[in-house]
């Protein structure tokens, strides 16, 4: 007898990830079985790097992989917009590289008495990608109108993904670099991301000082 999830064999891998987005889970199984040896290989790669390889950390780091993938919804799989299907495996592999490289850069930090180095990889502007104290709603509006002011300013739609990428899901320049349809080089992507943090940090400093501006006018036609 078949499993649920063979209905799913052929279907090509976009109707796959969109019913994995759906909260499928015959989906999920075959995704699983057609992405477990990528990411699996990726993260034995990274791994490779800082000794011998140890499989049950391997499969550990594989499922962290998968735990990513459906975090808020499955959030980075829904706003991954690929230009051609092949593009789907390499951001597979980007988010296990990420993972595994998260992990191996931890354990290094710890071994140094805990110490962070930050760098255009991890110092994301709090209100667009790190700790918000804000509502998930509020921040939600906040993330839309980011979004909103990168497109009137004319960046394209691959440049703010890359963006998204970064300060939303946390990859670094290099696993951006290996995605599918960014012709750029990690340097080229933390270059990208630095103009567009400062446009962005610019843009909110100004709307903040403009919101004050307001609240005065307000305040001082209110006591007359």
């Amino acid at each position: 007898m078949n499993s649920p999830s063979h209905r799913y064999s052929s279907v090509p891998i976009d109707d796959l990830i969109h019913a994995c987005v759906k909260g499928d889970a015959p989906a999920w199984e075959e995704l699983v079985r057609r992405s477990q040896p990528v990411i699996a290989s990726t993260i034995y790669r990274v791994s490779s790097r800082f000794g011998p390889a140890d499989p049950p950390l391997i499969e550990e780091l594989v499922q962290e992989t998968y735990v990513r993938l459906c975090a808020n919804g499955c959030q980075a799989l829904a706003e991954f917009h690929p230009e051609h299907p092949d593009a789907w495996f390499g951001f597979l592999k980007t988010i296990a590289f990420s993972v595994a490289h998260d992990h191996f850069r931890r354990a290094l930090a710890d071994k140094r008495g805990g110490g962070k180095v930050e760098s255009i990889e991890t110092a994301a502007p709090a209100a667009v990608g790190g700790v918000d104290p804000k509502p998930a709603l509020e921040r939600g509006i906040l993330l839309s109108e980011i979004d909103a002011f990168l497109s009137e300013q004319g960046v394209r739609p691959i440049e703010r993904q890359i963006f998204w990428l970064h300060f939303r899901h946390g990859l670094t320049a290099k696993a951006i670099a290996g995605v599918g349809g960014v012709d750029l080089a990690p340097k080229g992507v933390e270059s990208l991301l630095h103009r567009l943090m400062l446009r962005v940090r610019t843009w909110m400093d100004e709307s903040g000082e403009k919101n004050m501006e307001q609240t005065k006018g307000k305040s001082a036609g209110g006591s007359l």
